[in-house]
């Protein structure tokens, strides 16, 4: 999530896709509830129509009167409601009130995070998926919804103090009102019908309809106190985005890396920052040391190269306070983006199809190495202006990782994959995830470690209590003899 909210802010043609048309209310139906103003927090022109509902769900026009309804814009009426209807499990309710809120879009803050609580609730009143029948071969499938949000909050992010539903709706509350129901939306659609009998389609335009997906329905600041839409839409050249934090030198090795696989190539004033950096050392390590001879190396390499063709480049900014920060600058114009994307899921293709001789454990290594270089190569060419984030360690991810018979990953930190990180970082990093994600589901359902301890018959000796010690031979002898009446 860190890289939201440093996405480039700069004029942005129309996007290519609409959003989508709402629905056509029927002869003799009230207008759909729309606005005539976007929600600005920071005070200015109010809405003159809101979002309400009858106790039935339904939305109800501003200009309807009588009856009892619940408004959006009254965040604690509304919070009650919802929790009453969760609490009965009014599940047909709760249905219809979500369905309302996907059908009328709009920019507003309140109504985009009560469809995520909305969504959060009924997720809390779904029934227990099945039990696998193999604890280690699992699919999001497994893992009951109201789990489903550690896939897509950064796990930094967690925080233990805090119910299932606050740290859920983290996002939504902070910089992104709808986050939660549209990531949900999105697993739905494309990472629960992943196996390897059913793979995604490995071209741009199920990309693209992916990203549609975790866009659809989420807003950001406007950067005049208010919100916008995500905007669906390809990255032109020129946008940039952070890879290190400021003050933190680059990873030389993932450098290395991504150069060399063409993804990402280094400004030029950035080879010759590193250069006459090295004398003084890397990441405070000594002069000449392996690391700093590597990172040399690369420059030297990178500035008697002629100047090729990547996806983006790195170069180095002095941030807030002094500090040099490297960001990932795009190097491609829009309209080459599908091919690039395509090129790139050609590779993985390439890759796993090269691992079908290998032994089953080397072949599933090769298997999640090729899928954590695509990862970091997509995220590496920002293909759109926002969103990249989502879409690429969270969505297209754990979709390739069903796709190719692995249990999705809940991974510590997406921005991870943004070039600070070489593959068998990554490869090892998902593999830990993978472990979080089997976690959750045996803890779900009672498996292994989290198995419920077993209930004694009535009368018979608790499971855990110590065993009694053998009889001694007197007493053995005392006790058949008294089974025979000779006591």
């Amino acid at each position: 999530m860190a890289q939201m909210a440093a996405r480039t802010r700069r004029p942005l043609p129309p996007a290519p896709h609409s959003a989508p048309a709402a629905r056509d209310p029927g002869p003799g139906a009230q207008p759909a509830v729309r606005h005539s103003t976007c929600h600005v927090r920071g005070g200015g022109a109010a809405p003159i129509q809101r979002m309400r509902f009858d106790p039935q769900g339904r939305s109800r026009s501003w200009y309807q009167r009588g009856g009892e309804d619940y408004s959006t814009s009254d965040a604690a009426g509304f919070q009650a409601r919802v929790a009453h209807l969760q609490g009965a499990a009014n599940r047909p309710v709760l249905n219809t009130m979500l369905g309302e809120l996907r059908a009328n879009p709009s920019t507003r803050q309140d109504e985009a995070v009560g469809r995520s609580k909305v969504r959060r609730a009924l997720d809390e009143t779904e029934a227990m998926p099945a039990a696998p029948a193999d604890p280690n071969q699992l699919t999001l499938a497994h893992l009951p919804k109201s789990q489903w949000w550690k896939l897509f909050i950064d796990r930094s992010q967690h925080d233990p103090t805090q119910s299932g539903t606050q740290n859920a709706l983290r996002f939504d509350n902070q910089q992104s009102p709808g986050f939660y129901e549209t990531m949900m939306h999105g697993f739905e659609q494309h990472v629960l019908p992943g196996s390897p009998a059913n793979p995604m389609g490995h071209d741009f335009a199920t990309y693209d309809a992916m990203h549609q997906a975790v866009t659809r329905g989420v807003l950001r600041d406007d950067d005049s106190g208010g919100f916008e839409n995500v905007p669906h839409q390809r990255s032109d050249a020129d946008v940039q985005f952070p890879m290190t934090l400021a003050g933190h030198e680059p990873n030389p090795e993932a450098l290395r890396e991504l150069t060399n696989e063409g993804v990402a190539g280094l400004d030029r004033g950035f080879i010759h920052r590193i250069k006459t950096q090295i004398a003084g050392g890397i990441d405070g390590l000594k002069a000449g040391s392996p690391r700093d001879r590597e990172v040399a190396a690369l420059a030297e390499q990178a500035d008697a190269a002629p100047d090729n063709a990547y996806l983006s480049r790195f170069q180095r900014v002095r941030g807030p306070g002094g500090a040099h920060q490297t960001l990932v600058t795009t190097d491609r114009p829009q309209a080459q983006v599908p091919a690039a994307v395509n090129g790139l899921f050609a590779q993985l293709d390439g890759e796993v199809a090269a691992s079908a001789h290998l032994p089953p454990a080397a072949q599933r290594d090769a298997k999640l190495t090729a899928i954590a270089r695509t990862v970091r190569a997509m995220h590496v060419g920002h293909f759109y202006s926002d969103a990249n984030g989502r879409l690429n360690t969270m969505l297209m991810m754990n979709r390739l990782l069903q796709d190719h018979g692995f249990s999705p990953a809940m991974i510590d930190d997406p921005a991870h994959f943004g070039g600070s990180k070489t593959v068998a970082e990554l490869t090892t990093e998902m593999k830990r995830g993978m472990g979080r994600f089997r976690t959750e589901v045996h803890r779900a359902h009672g498996i292994g470690a989290f198995a419920p301890p077993a209930v004694p018959l009535p009368g018979a000796r608790a499971v855990d209590d110590a065993p009694l010690p053998p009889p001694r031979p007197d007493a053995e002898r005392a006790r058949r003899m008294a089974a025979l009446g000779l006591l």
